[in-house]
């Protein structure tokens, strides 16, 4: 079980992919991670 997260990309990664401008300077924005999550949320609870 351990070894499907290790392929998987972490929200980090996505979260830089989302956001590419904080992945240079390396930090995480408290309102982008909240709009991050809470899209991830609504589409999770659109699709069940």
């Amino acid at each position: 079980m351990a070894q499907l997260f290790d392929i998987e990309p972490t929200w980090k990664e996505i979260y830089y992919e989302v956001y590419p401008e904080r992945k240079r300077d390396k930090t995480f924005s408290s309102r982008d991670l909240i709009r991050f999550f809470q899209h991830n949320l609504d589409e999770y609870e659109q699709e069940h």
